[in-house]
């Protein structure tokens, strides 16, 4: 990293890290729409739409998807859910440039328009990674 000596000088306890230290980045998965559309299920999928829906209602925790799914349906797609507390957001489209995001409430599925970061140590509050 180059930057200002002054500018990037940090206080003596502090260190230089990146975010791929300090969290795990995970990927959404492929949602095919043959499953899609179920209103209650074991675990819910979470879209773009439902993150953007979620930060414009002013809600920084997801809690309830337009879309559910069962376990065995997880497992035929080869879905891993993402941990509760693990920040989504979109990868593509306006919402990026918007700054959409939201913090799962349990765990849950994303689709593969969708990234997840969730801290690696619990001494890492996700909120901070959050905002």
């Amino acid at each position: 990293m180059t930057c200002d000596k002054e500018l990037c000088k940090l206080p003596e306890s502090w260190n230089w890290t990146t975010l791929a230290d300090v969290a795990d980045i995970s990927s959404g998965f492929g949602f095919p729409k043959h499953i899609q559309g179920k209103s209650n299920g074991d675990i819910p999928f979470f879209k773009v739409m439902d993150i953007s829906k979620a930060f414009l209602n002013g809600c920084v925790y997801l809690r309830h998807a337009n879309n559910y799914i069962s376990l065995k349906e997880c497992d035929d797609i080869k879905a891993k859910p993402l941990k509760e507390g693990t920040i989504v957001f979109a990868k593509i489209g306006e919402a990026i440039k918007l700054n959409r995001r939201a913090i799962l409430a349990q765990d849950s599925l994303v689709d593969n328009n969708v990234m997840g970061l969730k801290a690696v140590s619990e001494s890492i509050n996700d909120l901070f990674i959050f905002y």
